[in-house]
């Protein structure tokens, strides 16, 4: 299985308006420690993730390191532009 995770992913962890969704979230995170899917980003939610406020930066980066988001999807640039047309 291959899973491509956005920006609004890790984001989700830190919701405190929406606990159920965090929650969620963070079971979806534990198991990406253990599934052996290949786990996809690619440099734009990098981008959009690296211009988040502190501490909140560094522990969505971490969130990803620590659940084996390590590459990057080439191509995605594209597809991720081509969403926000939409």
């Amino acid at each position: 299985m291959k899973l491509y995770i956005e920006t609004s992913v890790p984001n989700m962890l830190f919701h405190d308006d929406a606990p159920a969704k965090r929650e969620a979230t963070k079971v979806f995170f534990d198991w990406l420690r253990v599934a052996s899917a290949e786990v996809y980003t690619s440099r734009v939610t990098l981008d959009e993730l690296a211009a988040a406020p502190e501490p909140k930066r560094r522990r969505m980066l971490q969130a990803l390191t620590e659940a084996g988001v390590i590459e990057i999807a080439t191509g995605m640039r594209e597809l991720e532009l081509a969403q926000s047309v939409f």
